[in-house]
């Protein structure tokens, strides 16, 4: 009976230290290694706010950025992309209570490319593509486009026809998984769009003669927001690259074409050819060899 009474005092003290000690052990978790961070990871600048271990009464951060502050509950902006080992103690001097990591990332900055003339005439489709290189964890969900003339798109890759004629800024906007990392980028001056005018005049007008020889002087009036360049094609075997070609003597019969060829630097090109003539009119009839009476 002793014995009996002598175990069940051991293992009733046994009880009381299990507990006790399960009951430090819980304590020290909470004290020690319940800092927490609002997020571990994402992209520059990134703004984290911790909070202390329950149970603390003093508080030190060091976040590692050369950043520190004595609150129960800080905030702290990393500018530059690293992992930094935020440490947690009661007193810039005491034991490193409890640790966290942080990974910031480089924003990801997505770029654009185009299938196809980014320049030309009026309409111009052009057809873009997003392309971004993301840091691992991080997902794009959406991308979305604005052209520059008020319309705007989504999807990583578009289609979309300019109608009007100007230069225009693209942006596209890339939406993650991680707000962060969230960015829009502006390309200034990616797509120029132009409609100009070809046109000339003769003199004289029409360029017409019934005998040789014809002299025909040419007159330029394109017009154009943009630089120009010009490539004449006399019809008679002559060029020209100036804004009017010296005048020219057409001496052979028949009907030839004078034409004008203009490109402006967004390479866009418009012709427009006007006849030049010489030569009169043939007289002819035909009739039949054979005839009834009273015809």
């Amino acid at each position: 009976m002793l014995r009996i009474t002598t175990n069940l005092l051991l293992f009733q003290r046994l009880n009381r230290n299990l507990l006790f000690f399960f009951f430090i052990v819980l304590s020290s978790s909470s004290l020690f290694y319940g800092q927490t961070a609002s997020v571990q990871f994402g992209c520059a600048p990134l703004t984290v706010n911790f909070t202390a271990p329950a149970g603390s009464t003093t508080f030190y951060w060091d976040f590692d950025d050369g950043a520190s502050a004595n609150l129960q509950n800080p905030s702290n902006t990393y500018i530059n992309p690293g992992t930094y080992v935020v440490e947690f103690k009661n007193t810039p001097t005491g034991p490193v209570v409890g640790t966290i990591s942080i990974n910031v990332y480089p924003k990801p900055v997505p770029t654009i490319t185009a299938v196809g003339a980014t320049k030309g005439c009026q309409p111009l489709p052009v057809n873009f593509s997003a392309n971004v290189t993301l840091p691992s964890g991080i997902t794009a969900n959406s991308y979305t486009w604005t052209y520059g003339e008020g319309s705007s798109g989504s999807g990583q890759n578009v289609n979309f026809t300019y109608n009007t004629s100007g230069v225009f800024n693209v942006s596209i906007g890339i939406n993650t998984n991680t707000p962060s990392c969230n960015n829009t980028v502006t390309y200034n001056s990616f797509v120029g769009v132009s409609n100009p005018i070809a046109s000339f005049f003769t003199n004289p007008n029409p360029a017409v003669s019934c005998t040789p020889p014809l002299n025909v002087t040419f007159t330029n009036n394109s017009i154009s927001s943009l630089p120009l360049s010009y490539a004449w094609n006399m019809g008679n075997g002559n060029t020209a690259t100036t804004v009017n070609p010296p005048s020219q003597t057409y001496t052979a019969l028949g009907t030839v074409q004078a034409t004008l060829v203009i490109t402006d630097t967004n390479n866009c090109v418009k012709t427009i050819s006007k006849p030049i003539s010489i030569g009169g009119p043939t007289a002819s009839f035909d009739f039949p060899d054979t005839i009834c009476i009273n015809t």
